[in-house]
């Protein structure tokens, strides 16, 4: 029958061709008598200039050509000559009837049959004038070069701006994949684009009729990996599939559409070290799917706790992940006599990497043992929880009482000792309301940004639900623009604080004092620092407090009212004020444990904490000591006017 209609075809074939030369009697030689010009152009309807030109090297290598065709036989509309420059395209269905037929089926005819003005014509992919057998290197067609030619419209600039479907750019991608990389090396058989998606009867995945639809997609893919199809279909996943259950995983599922690797490739979903959490997860971590099939809750949670999953996540090559127990494309069901995990098996599944081991030494590493409702080993961890609450916090408390000495005994001796009076009760007034502030703005911001902490756990279990955190983060942001606002008052409108503010500016001494500083402290210098009332610690860490202040509450007000300022803002500017509020948080706490505490509790001279803050006072003995430069200020003023330095007189 095949035969019969081959026949029919080629008789069909010549006598279009001769029907077609006695219609018209223009030859070949007349035509390219116009068209061998290269500065021949036509207009079309549309208006476009296009060219003529009609390149002899190319059209007489072409299979048109050689098969004896004449240019009338695909412009049958010419009548005469000079001819109508706007000609009908030419008619491939007068011979590639049968292929039309498939193409108008196609996804691509679907388009051509809603004017997208996207959509491929035989031309786009064959060419015109060029059209050269598909075994031809220089074919369009040629699966050497196919990539590049479905990439004329599957790139970054043509389907991925469709007005209709915009599709990514899949070409570029693929190029990228272990099939693009064999084809750019000149690998013939590595699989590109027809060999997955078909040629004129490409159908979409919805299609069940597309070679690339779900149910599909192993066969397709079995062309070329008939072993691992076959025991694909055997495993669990594929009997699934077979079953209609579209929730089963199939090979592009687990190894990508376009963008497939090597498993040894890093960037592999398949990689050893990626494949548990990126690939299994997927489907074993969904509530949707455990639910619906009954799956085991916990299952991928005991991988990660497990040494396995540890091991694995720290970027161990060799540590065992799911594929290593349960198989790779063969994976059966425990009940199955063949699978990896059947109680008969699973001890030679863990011998693979543990010789000696026996069968409790692998009932002791399965999912049901390791998961977390095992009652025995949540009876251990919760007596763990209580015993290391218990004696971490007798220890804390234990140290507290000791350090609570220390600090009472400092605060004594200070107060005997002769002081200057440094800070006065509104500056003390001040300085808690920001230290309250900062705290609970920071315990309530982090908690936000890590919700998932054991501390932030612990504190929704003491009752902090989101509605009371951002409650108490609102607040505590309103007690620190207060404190901000006051300081910059009194700061610029009272004397006292326009005479603070001059003490704590930085300049050009302060420079001098840092060498200073750090040569004396590095054991190069026997000269020691002069500091005034401030010294350039305390200078750094003021200005960065009002600078830092100032960018989170701007920041913050953004994020508290962002309708409000997305008036004001590019549509980015809510996100990167999410990112500076955060960075900026993250910065100043750093900053506090760093700089902060080390001048007033870790340094030698302050342990076990600094009384100023609390009293407002420094001794005659520290002012000396440190602020060599302010006490001869203070020594020269109650000199000139007969007073004493003592904090009464200050």
């Amino acid at each position: 029958m095949d035969r019969i209609k081959k026949i029919f075809m080629l008789i069909t074939f010549v006598v279009l061709i001769f029907t077609a030369a006695a219609a018209c009697g223009q030859t070949e030689e007349e035509c390219l008598s116009c068209h061998l010009d290269p500065g021949l152009t036509a207009i079309k309807v549309t208006g476009d200039t296009v060219p003529a030109f009609i390149d002899t090297t190319l059209y007489f290598e072409s299979i048109h050509y050689r098969l004896g065709m004449d240019c009338i036989n695909c412009h049958g509309d010419v009548s005469e000559l000079p001819h109508n420059e706007d000609l009908a395209p030419a008619n491939c269905t007068l011979c590639h009837y049968g292929i039309n037929n498939l193409y108008r089926e196609s996804l691509h005819g679907f388009a051509l049959s809603r004017d997208n003005p996207n959509s491929p014509r035989c031309y786009s992919c064959h060419g015109k004038h060029d059209i050269l057998p598909a075994v031809n290197n220089r074919s369009y067609t040629n699966r050497l070069n196919l990539a590049q030619t479905c990439g004329a419209c599957h790139n970054e600039y043509g389907l991925k701006k469709d007005p209709e479907i915009r599709i990514a750019q899949d070409v570029g991608i693929y190029l990228g994949s272990i099939h693009g990389r064999n084809i750019t090396k000149g690998i013939a058989t590595a699989a590109t684009c027809i060999d997955c998606h078909g040629i004129h009867d490409l159908k979409g995945a919805a299609d069940i009729l597309s070679t690339v639809n779900k149910y599909n997609i192993p066969k397709t893919c079995s062309q070329c990996h008939e072993e691992i199809y076959n025991n694909y279909i055997n495993s669990i996943h594929g009997k699934a599939l077979e079953a209609g259950i579209t929730d089963t995983p199939v090979c592009t599922d687990c190894h990508g559409e376009h963008s497939i690797l090597s498993s040894l490739d890093p960037e592999a979903p398949t990689f050893k070290m990626a494949l548990a959490e990126q690939i299994c997860a997927g489907c074993h971590e969904d509530p949707r799917i455990i639910n619906k099939y009954g799956f085991m809750a916990g299952t991928v949670k005991t991988y990660r706790d497990s040494y396995h999953g540890m091991a694995n996540a720290s970027g161990s090559l060799t540590a065992s992940t799911c594929v290593n127990c349960h198989g790779l494309h063969l994976i059966l069901p425990a009940t199955n006599a063949n699978s990896t995990i059947h109680p008969d098996n699973i001890v030679e599944t863990c011998g693979q990497c543990h010789p000696d081991a026996s069968v409790r030494f692998a009932q002791s590493y399965s999912h049901s043992i390791l998961k977390d409702d095992n009652n025995i080993n949540n009876i251990v961890k919760t007596s763990y929880i209580i015993i290391i609450v218990l004696i971490i916090g007798a220890m804390a408390a234990h140290n507290l009482i000791i350090m609570s000495k220390f600090v009472r005994e400092k605060y004594y001796s200070e107060k005997e000792q002769p002081s200057i009076k440094r800070f006065d009760k509104k500056f003390i007034i001040r300085h808690i309301m920001l230290k309250t502030s900062f705290i609970v703005l920071v315990i309530t911001g982090f908690a936000l940004r890590f919700p998932d902490a054991i501390w932030v756990k612990l504190l929704r279990f003491c009752g902090l639900s989101e509605e009371i955190r951002g409650i108490l983060h609102r607040s505590a942001a309103i007690l620190f623009i207060v404190t901000i606002l006051y300081n910059i008052i009194y700061m610029l409108f009272t004397r006292s604080g326009r005479a603070e503010s001059r003490s704590i500016s930085l300049n050009v001494q302060d420079l001098r004092d840092i060498k200073t500083n750090m040569l004396y402290h590095s054991g190069k210098s026997e000269k020691q620092p002069q500091f005034d009332k401030f010294d350039y610690s305390q200078k750094i860490e003021y200005w960065t407090l009002l600078c830092g202040a100032t960018i989170m509450i701007l920041t913050g007000f953004a994020l508290w009212f962002p309708e409000y300022f997305i008036h004001f803002l590019p549509t980015w500017g809510i996100k990167v004020s999410t990112t500076i509020h955060y960075y900026e948080a993250l910065l100043a706490t750093l900053a506090i444990f760093v700089w902060h505490f080390f001048s007033v509790i870790f340094h030698p001279d302050e342990y076990p904490m600094s009384m100023t803050w609390l009293t407002g006072k420094m001794s005659v003995k520290k002012a000396k000591s440190h602020h060599r430069k302010w006490y001869k200020k203070i020594n020269d003023i109650n000199n000139s006017t007969g007073g004493k330095i003592t904090e009464e007189e200050n």
